[in-house]
C-alpha cells in the first residue's frame, strides 16, 4: 500500500449514514478535528488491537471519537490521546500477509491482526464500506463453507462481528458513523482475529442457502432511504406486530431453564480471572438457552417471508435500544443498594448506538440488516441472561428515580430576574444533560462518554414518548411498563454518573461492577 493512500485513511471526518445517526455536540473546531485525525493514524500505525496478552481491547479510538463528538477541543483530545497511548502494545508483525487465498486460514489468530488490517484497508479502498461489509460479514462464502467438516473451523465472519462483548461492532460502527477508511478496517481485522461465539444466536444453517431478496438489494437501498428517516409521532403508542422485545423479556422471566447460577464469588478478583468468569457464563447461557432465545428472536423478527419495511425494522431497532437500556438501568437499580453499573450490560448499551449506523439503507440491503439485528438481539438477550437474569422493577425505578439530576458541589447565584422565578433549582440547572456531557468531557474513564453519548442520543430520538407508549400486553412479569417513559434516558444517565464520579464537581473517580446478578454468592 502506498504512502499516499495510506494519508487518505485519515484525511476527514465524512457524514454519518442518516439522520437517526447521533449529531455532533459543538465545541470541537478545526484544531480538535486535526487532532483527531492525527491521533486516530498514529494509533492505526503504532499500536496492536490488544494492549496486553490476555485479550484486553485498545479502546483508544473510541474514546477519542466518543469525546470528539460530544464536543472536546484540540487540547481536550490531545490528553486523552496521551492518557490511551502510555498503555498500548505496539504493533506485531504479521507471520504473512493475509490474502483472499489464504484468509480463512488465519481466522481467530491474534498474531495475523496487522496482516488482516492491511487486507482490508486495500479491500475498503478499493470496494468502499457497503460492499466490504456485505461481502465479509454477510455472504455465505465467509461464514459457511461445505467443504469444511468441523463446524468450529467455519469462517462465522458474522458471529465473529458479534463476539468479544460485541468490541467489533463497536468499533466498526464507528469508522460506519464518521466514514472512516482506517477505522473500519479495524473493526473488520478485529472481527477476523476474534474467536468465533454464540453460535445459536448465528445459526450456521443461515448461510447453507443462498438469502432471500439479495438480487434486489441495490434497488431497495435506494427507494427506501427516505421513509427510513421517520419516527413514530410522539403521542402514539408503540406499534407492534407479533413480539416485542418486553415481550420476551417476559416470557424468559418465567421459564426455569434461564437462571444461570453464578461461576463463584468475584469479589477481589483481578480483571484476567473475571474474564474467565464472564467467558464461562456467557458460554452456559448459550449452552442452557440458546435454543430459547434463538427461537424467541426469530419471532420477534423473522427471517424468512417477506422483507420487513422500513417503518417496521426502525421500530425493531427502537424496541431493541429500550430493552438495552431498560436491562442496564433498571437491572442495575434497588432502593436498598449503590446503583449497579454492570459492565456488560452497559456494553448493550453503548453498542446499540450503532443501530441507526449500521442499519443505514446507503450501508446495508434489508436482508443483511433484518439478519443482523435479529442476530445483535438474540446476543443482548443472551448476556442478560449470563450476569444473571435479573428482574426490571419497572414501576418502582420510575417513581423513586431523578429524571432531572441536579449534579453535586457548590451552585451558583442566579441574578433576580433569571427564569423560572420561583424555582432556583432548575434556574442553576436548566438543562440536566448539560452537567452530565461537561464533567463526562473530562472524566478519564473511555467507557463513560461511549454510555453516555449513547443515552443522550437516545433521549433525542425517543425522550418525547410519553407514558403508556409502551403497553403490557404480553408482557406480564413486567410491571409497570406502562409506566415507561422517555426520561428513562436521563435517568439512566443520571445513575451512571453517580456511579462514575461527578470529577468536575470534585468527586472521586468511581467504577463499573463486575459481580452480575447473582445474590449473596458473588459477594
Amino acid at each position: 500500500m502506498t504512502g499516499e493512500s495510506k494519508n487518505n485513511l485519515y484525511a476527514s471526518l465524512g457524514p454519518a449514514p442518516t439522520p437517526l445517526c447521533p449529531q455532533r455536540w459543538p465545541g470541537a473546531d478545526h484544531e480538535a478535528e486535526k487532532t483527531l485525525l492525527w491521533s486516530l493514524k498514529d494509533n492505526h500505525e503504532k499500536w496492536h488491537l490488544y494492549f496486553n496478552d490476555k485479550g484486553f481491547h485498545n479502546h483508544a479510538t473510541h474514546h477519542l471519537l466518543a469525546k470528539y463528538a460530544l464536543g472536546a477541543s484540540g487540547p481536550l483530545i490531545n490528553a486523552v490521546y496521551d492518557a490511551e497511548a502510555s498503555y498500548q502494545r505496539p504493533a506485531i508483525k504479521s507471520p504473512e500477509p493475509v490474502k483472499e487465498q489464504n484468509f480463512v486460514n488465519h481466522l481467530g489468530k491474534e498474531e495475523y491482526y496487522s496482516g488482516y488490517l492491511e487486507f482490508f484497508t486495500s479491500i475498503l479502498l478499493e470496494k468502499g464500506i457497503p460492499a466490504t461489509l456485505e461481502e465479509f460479514i454477510f455472504s455465505n462464502k465467509y461464514n459457511y463453507d461445505p467443504q469444511v467438516k468441523d463446524d468450529d473451523e467455519q469462517p462465522r465472519m458474522l458471529s465473529r462481528f458479534l463476539s468479544g462483548v460485541l468490541h467489533p461492532w463497536i468499533h466498526t460502527g464507528y469508522g460506519v458513523e464518521f466514514d472512516l477508511i482506517g477505522q473500519t478496517a479495524e473493526g473488520l481485522a478485529q472481527t477476523a482475529v476474534h474467536r468465533a461465539g454464540g453460535d445459536k444466536a448465528v445459526p450456521l444453517s443461515r448461510f447453507q442457502t443462498p438469502p432471500s431478496g439479495l438480487a434486489s438489494s441495490a434497488v431497495s437501498r435506494l427507494t427506501s432511504a427516505l421513509p427510513s428517516l421517520s419516527l413514530n409521532s410522539t403521542g402514539q403508542s408503540a406499534q407492534t406486530t407479533g413480539e416485542t422485545a418486553f415481550s420476551v423479556l417476559s416470557r424468559l422471566l418465567a421459564d426455569p431453564m434461564c437462571i444461570i447460577a453464578s461461576m463463584g464469588p468475584t469479589a477481589g478478583k483481578s480483571p484476567v480471572e473475571m474474564e474467565s468468569i464472564v467467558a464461562a457464563l456467557i458460554k452456559k447461557a448459550f449452552e442452557r438457552c440458546g435454543d430459547i432465545v434463538r427461537k424467541a428472536a426469530e419471532e420477534w423478527l423473522p427471517l424468512d417471508g417477506p422483507e420487513p419495511s422500513e417503518a417496521t425494522l426502525n421500530h425493531k431497532m427502537e424496541e431493541i435500544i429500550w430493552m438495552n437500556v431498560a436491562l442496564y438501568a433498571i437491572c442495575g437499580w434497588t432502593d436498598a443498594k449503590q446503583f449497579n453499573a454492570d459492565f456488560f450490560l452497559m456494553h448493550l448499551v453503548t453498542s446499540a448506538l450503532f443501530l441507526p449506523s449500521l442499519l443505514a439503507p446507503s450501508v446495508l440491503p434489508m436482508s443483511s440488516r433484518r439478519h443482523l439485528l435479529q442476530a445483535y438481539f438474540s446476543i443482548c438477550v443472551s448476556t442478560w441472561i449470563s450476569r444473571g437474569r435479573p428482574a426490571l422493577a419497572i414501576r418502582d425505578f420510575m417513581a423513586r428515580t431523578d429524571a432531572h439530576i441536579t449534579p453535586p458541589g457548590v451552585k451558583p447565584d442566579p441574578h433576580k430576574d433569571a427564569l423560572p422565578h420561583d424555582d432556583k433549582k432548575l434556574q442553576v440547572n436548566a438543562n440536566a444533560w448539560l452537567p452530565i456531557v461537561q464533567t463526562t468531557l473530562v472524566h478519564p474513564d473511555e467507557h463513560l462518554c461511549k454510555t453516555q453519548r449513547a443515552l443522550a442520543h437516545f433521549a433525542v430520538l425517543y425522550g418525547d414518548r410519553p407514558k403508556e407508549y409502551w403497553k403490557n400486553e404480553g408482557a406480564h412479569n413486567l410491571d409497570g411498563l406502562e409506566e415507561l417513559d422517555g426520561t428513562l434516558f436521563a435517568r439512566a444517565a443520571a445513575l451512571t454518573a453517580n456511579r462514575l464520579g461527578w470529577m468536575v464537581e470534585g468527586e472521586e473517580k468511581g467504577h463499573w461492577d463486575f459481580d452480575g446478578f447473582f445474590g449473596d454468592e458473588s459477594a
